[in-house]
């Protein structure tokens, strides 16, 4: 039985879209879970500085710092250039 010109192609490119799915798939996953992480750090700040009216400005200010912080740890964790020493990882 013969072949057409459609298989050969379907089987030269077969491998390579299974493998460009995987890397995709692998790429959006990680972005999806960074953007949970700060999600969650800002769901965090959030309430406590609106439950210190008094303090507002330097309950902003401390937050907003700490929040930056926060989140450079996990780009930098993200991208493996920081050495897990919390207690976060194992």
């Amino acid at each position: 039985m013969q072949r057409g010109p459609s298989s050969l192609l379907l089987t030269h490119w077969a491998p390579k879209l299974v493998v460009l799915t995987a890397l995709a798939t692998m790429l959006l996953a990680g972005l999806v879970t960074l953007a949970h992480r700060i999600l969650l750090l800002l769901s965090g700040f959030l309430p406590t500085a609106l439950l210190l009216p008094w303090l507002l400005t330097w309950a902003l200010l401390a937050g907003v710092l700490s929040l930056l912080t926060r989140i450079l740890v996990l780009l930098l964790r993200h991208r493996g250039e920081l050495p897990c020493w919390t207690s976060e990882g194992s």
